[in-house]
């Protein structure tokens, strides 16, 4: 069967649209849910339950890193890793300006400065050459955002950030 115009642009759809199922769980995955709801262990989750320091070490091990941290938000882990870079009064941490408000707000619960790059007006995406421009003495992080499936120029900003001793912080939103 041909059609002259795509469905899309008000052509004959030829069928129906499937999906397909995501995320994915095994039923073995299901049923440890189930176990925790019919518990009732759903509040104060943390690295001393079980099911968290079971998923933390296996995440850990899968990416071959000492340590994993499970967080309740994205805005949590990039808070969290700030905390744990020891990110606070002062220190500035550059980014972009395009980008949701967690990408910010996690600077500033840290009582941090964000400083705004600019993006790379094809892409989006935090500008390394722009970056590099706004490193001052107070500068201890860069905090990278990919967004929209695209990722940003890591190799560079990778670079720039050995180079001036800074973090590298990704925000994989």
């Amino acid at each position: 069967m041909s059609a002259s115009k795509l469905a899309l642009l008000g052509g004959t759809p030829i069928g129906p649209v499937s999906y397909g199922q995501y995320p994915r769980f095994s039923q073995a995955a299901m049923d440890r849910v189930a176990e925790l709801l019919q518990r009732g262990s759903t509040v104060g989750l943390n690295k001393h339950h079980p099911e968290i320091a079971e998923a933390e070490r296996a995440i850990a091990e899968w990416q071959g890193v000492p340590h994993c941290l499970g967080t309740s938000s994205g805005h949590a882990a990039l808070h969290s890793a700030l905390i744990g870079l020891e990110i606070s009064s002062g220190d500035e941490v550059i980014t972009t300006p395009y980008t949701w408000g967690a990408s910010v707000s996690c600077i500033l619960h840290n009582n941090a400065v964000p400083v705004f790059a600019d993006v790379d007006p094809e892409t989006g995406l935090l500008d390394p050459a722009s970056v590099a421009s706004r490193i001052s003495p107070r500068t201890r992080a860069i905090l990278v955002v990919h967004i929209y499936g695209q990722p940003a120029n890591l190799t560079a900003l990778r670079q720039i950030a050995d180079q001036h001793g800074l973090a590298l912080v990704e925000d994989g939103s």
